[in-house]
């Protein structure tokens, strides 16, 4: 038998498998990605007292202990508390001190 008469099985060759391996891949990678949560584009300047807490790492409690210490301005309106993010990443800074 003659070598251009032999039966190639798809599975043995070599780019098959390549080929194989590259599309279950890019697949998987596709159904990952579709199960992460989608991140918010539009990422706020001003937090709300939960928000900003968790954003520095403390309890909603310890964060309005540094709110009643005056320790960064805070936007009051009304009942609502905002907090700039930019003054939390100066207080962090200087805590570093």
């Amino acid at each position: 038998m003659a070598k251009e008469d032999e039966l190639v099985v798809p599975s043995e060759r070599p780019d098959f498998i390549s080929a194989f391996a590259d599309e279950f891949a890019e697949k998987c990678a596709n159904v990952l990605l579709a199960r992460l949560p989608k991140p918010n584009l539009i990422q706020p300047r001003y937090l709300t007292v939960q928000q900003a807490a968790d954003y520095i790492g403390r309890s909603k409690k310890s964060f309005e202990y540094l709110m009643s210490k005056k320790m960064f301005p805070v936007i009051r309106r009304d009942r609502l508390v905002l907090i700039d993010k930019n003054d939390l990443d100066r207080f962090m800074a200087e805590q570093k001190r």
